[in-house]
């Protein structure tokens, strides 16, 4: 008999009241979610602290001037250099290998410093720069292995 109910059920199964019922549920969740929580605790805190300034606009300055100046200046010069600062960049990169640095660590502050220095001399990708760097790299690279 239980069996022949259950057939009869899934027989007379409307798709339209399940649907119905689904949304009227996550409706009523929805309007719960809505009711506001009486404690105090979720009030704002106030800051104590200064908030953060940046302050740096003679250091925007200096970099405004090195990228006019490499502008102007001569293209293989300023090749050679960048070529130098990304050198330098890999050997502090080899030097600090998987070292798990904090972030006062002197040596980010030296990489953020060469990398700042080096941006303004970079105005447009040079042609084959990538497949040098890459060379010049996989070489530092086998040096400091076979040392």
């Amino acid at each position: 008999m239980s069996r022949i109910m259950s057939a009869a059920c899934l027989k007379n199964f409307n798709w339209l009241t399940c649907f119905t019922i689904f949304f009227a549920l996550i409706f009523i969740i929805f309007i719960l979610l809505l009711i506001p929580d009486n404690s105090k605790s979720s009030m704002p805190l106030r800051a104590e602290n200064r908030p953060f300034t940046w302050n740096q606009d003679s250091f925007w300055k200096k970099m405004e001037t090195m990228f006019l100046a490499a502008r102007n200046a001569d293209q293989k010069l300023v090749e050679a250099q960048i070529d130098m600062e990304i050198r330098e960049l890999y050997e502090l990169s080899n030097k600090i290998g998987d070292d798990i640095l904090s972030f006062q660590d002197p040596r980010i502050k030296i990489i953020e410093s060469k990398l700042f220095n080096l941006s303004p001399n970079v105005d447009k990708p040079q042609p084959n720069r990538n497949d040098l760097t890459l060379k010049q790299r996989d070489a530092s690279h086998q040096a400091s292995e076979s040392s």
